[in-house]
């Protein structure tokens, strides 16, 4: 059966059918799609986004801590 056959035949079903087969077509595409698990993942995804510019220095220990002070300071004042 071609592409097109399977088409024509998923219109002529009714609502309730074609709602059904949805759901089963999404759980088979789901089933073979690899998910991304655990928080390796996420670390992955987003790796090099704290990356300083090129060029620029990493900052030191205390240079965060000020800054994370001043963030603090800034949001309950």
């Amino acid at each position: 059966m071609t592409y097109q056959e399977i088409v024509n035949e998923i219109e002529k079903l009714p609502l309730r059918e074609q709602i059904s087969l949805l759901e089963v077509l999404a759980n088979l595409i789901s089933e073979k799609t690899p998910q991304p698990t655990g928080q390796m993942d996420s670390l992955k995804r987003v790796q090099g986004i704290l990356k300083p510019a090129p060029g620029d220095p990493l900052p030191t220990e205390s240079e965060l801590m000020d800054e994370y002070t001043d963030y603090l300071i800034r949001k309950y004042t």
